[in-house]
């Protein structure tokens, strides 16, 4: 039965982790604890070595991939699944090569959700739909190619400059330095194989901008 299965989960943010915790309740699963961050998710899933963990991937102190890989060189027989709006190739593939057991998006329905709980409890991993349709359409547009090499951080940058911005508007949006942007803006010139020109990063971004605005990491 459900209740037999213990789930730790956490999420930094608060009405996300309550919905959370409201569906896992209602499918009538055990749940330990429900976390704000990375950190305390780790200290719970040592001390109470729940059967399944569901841990957000970006969230303070440790993040979800850090808290499995510490969990899994420590040999613990909790099963993970990542919970993220993140589907960037790079951070998929750190998912897989670690051996975590799932992974879903927070676009995902409950259905989805459910149905990667009951995989991984059986034993087998599962990475949803909306990740493997994602690969097999960035495998085949250019564009979307180089964009799956930017991290969370210079895409978020990109965004803003597709918005009109300025460095001195992104810096102050995301509370950085003018120097901050300005690195970011030189590596993903490199990663998007732009000549190093003056605004050769602005005028590919213009050109691509509903398809920078459109796209989902």
């Amino acid at each position: 039965m459900n209740k037999n299965i213990t789930i730790v989960i956490a999420d930094d943010h608060p009405i996300l982790l309550k919905g959370l915790k409201d569906q896992l309740e209602y499918l009538g699963y055990s749940v330990l604890k429900a976390l704000p961050n990375g950190g305390l998710a780790y200290d719970a899933i040592q001390e109470l070595k729940p059967d399944l963990a569901i841990l957000d991937i970006q969230m303070p102190e440790m993040t979800g991939i850090q808290v499995a890989t510490e969990a899994k060189k420590r040999g613990m027989q909790t099963a993970f699944i990542l919970l993220s709006f993140y589907q960037e190739p790079e951070i998929v593939e750190q998912a897989k090569a670690l051996g975590v057991e799932g992974y879903v998006t927070k676009e995902d329905t409950a259905a989805e959700l459910k149905n990667c709980i009951r995989v991984v409890l059986e034993g087998g991993t599962y990475f949803s739909d909306r990740i493997k349709q994602k690969q097999e359409a960035d495998n085949t547009d250019p564009v979307q190619l180089l964009l799956n090499k930017l991290s969370p951080s210079e895409y978020k940058i990109l965004r803003l400059i597709a918005q009109g911005n300025s460095n001195q508007d992104i810096a102050q949006l995301l509370f950085v330095s003018e120097r901050t942007v300005e690195k970011h803006r030189s590596n993903m010139i490199a990663k998007l194989e732009l000549p190093k020109q003056t605004h050769a990063l602005s005028n590919w971004t213009l050109n691509h901008k509903d398809k920078i605005l459109g796209f989902k990491l």
